[in-house]
């Protein structure tokens, strides 16, 4: 799960917000998979990741046979507000899939937003994903791993989800981010 806090580390949206960088996995408060299921709309308060994406969904988007574990790891306090992020495993292992991070932007604006985190993308850049939420962005990090970013004004607050997939197939169809993304607006 390092791969992963380095994505939070070298591009978190939420950074910006004034939220501190996770420092790795640690204890997690709960160790058992999350077993909630994914709401079907935007909650009016934004206090955990893992409903934003349930892991039946990440795992058939990323067409893996393979089952996941999603973990709600301990949010994080940040300056401006707090940060839930939901750590995606194969079943019965630590072994990382994904992490996703979502809270409250500081910036308000999700055009600004969206170029903030496009810094993480490499040289060969960012892929809008037009029609989902305020704002959606897919790319490559330097470390390899693949980016969702999606904004969103919700409840009168602009709200990010940051999706980092560590493993996903070598030639991931590019539809599988949209539908992903999608999911993640709804539910911000």
């Amino acid at each position: 799960m390092r791969v992963i806090s380095r994505l939070v580390v070298a591009g978190s949206v939420l950074a910006a917000a004034g939220c501190s960088a996770p420092s790795g996995i640690g204890r997690l408060a709960d160790p058992s998979p999350s077993a909630a299921a994914a709401p079907a709309k935007s909650p009016a308060v934004l206090n955990a990741a893992c409903p934003v994406l349930g892991a039946a969904e990440l795992r058939g988007e990323l067409s893996d046979p393979s089952a996941y574990d999603a973990v709600e790891a301990p949010a994080q306090n940040g300056t401006y507000s707090k940060y839930y992020r939901c750590e995606y495993r194969r079943a019965g292992t630590t072994t990382a899939v994904a992490e996703l991070t979502v809270g409250i932007a500081k910036i308000a604006v999700p055009a600004d937003e969206i170029a903030f985190a496009e810094r993480s993308c490499t040289a060969a850049g960012a892929v809008s994903i037009p029609g989902v939420g305020d704002g959606a962005m897919t790319c490559r990090d330097s470390y390899g791993n693949t980016v969702v970013v999606v904004v969103k004004i919700s409840h009168g607050q602009t709200r990010v989800a940051f999706l980092g997939i560590v493993e996903h197939p070598a030639d991931p169809d590019p539809h599988s981010f949209e539908s992903l993304a999608q999911l993640m607006a709804q539910r911000l």
